[in-house]
């Protein structure tokens, strides 16, 4: 996601909501990418870290909490379409990541294939909110709204980065 009043500094707009919901995304990949490294390993520290990072990847649900209570209320005045089947990816996500931690926790193996299939759905969401939800909402939204979904996000916090008060 590129904030269109700041094309090649995205984040100059620090209390923009949707930029810092990128900011989220990014955090996300981050953490991912690291699960991808960790998944190519076949020993104890590797699980281990898979153990730990997919208990990180858990907060997910924080995340798309607020995408659905905050967000798309918003997509909705705007008639945006594919809202339930992008809810429905959600829920199916955070799913398959309870899974694989189950898996993690309970075997004591590494889901390889598993963790790669994972993969390939968090980066389609994430791409599909960086790219075409958030410059949706920033298209149609007023100052005043987006005044209002930063406080509503402030309500129900932050996963993987910390911000300000």
């Amino acid at each position: 996601y590129r904030n269109k009043k700041f094309p090649y500094a995205p984040y100059e707009e620090e209390d923009n909501p949707l930029v810092i919901f990128a900011e989220e995304n990014g955090a996300l990949r981050a953490l991912y990418r690291n699960i991808r490294i960790d998944n190519s390993g076949n020993d104890e520290v590797s699980l281990s870290l898979l153990k730990e990072e997919t208990r990180r990847l858990l907060g997910l649900s924080l995340h798309y909490q607020k995408k659905e209570e905050v967000l798309f209320p918003y997509l909705r005045k705007i008639d945006f379409p594919g809202l339930d089947e992008r809810k429905k990816e959600d829920d199916a996500l955070l799913k398959a990541i309870h899974e694989i931690h189950d898996y993690l926790l309970k075997e004591n193996k590494i889901p390889h294939e598993r963790i790669s299939a994972l993969y390939d759905k968090l980066e389609k969401i994430i791409l599909d909110e960086n790219r075409v939800l958030l410059p949706a909402l920033e298209d149609h939204l007023k100052d005043s709204d987006l005044n209002a979904i930063k406080e509503k996000m402030d309500s129900y916090g932050y996963f993987l980065i910390r911000y300000p008060d």
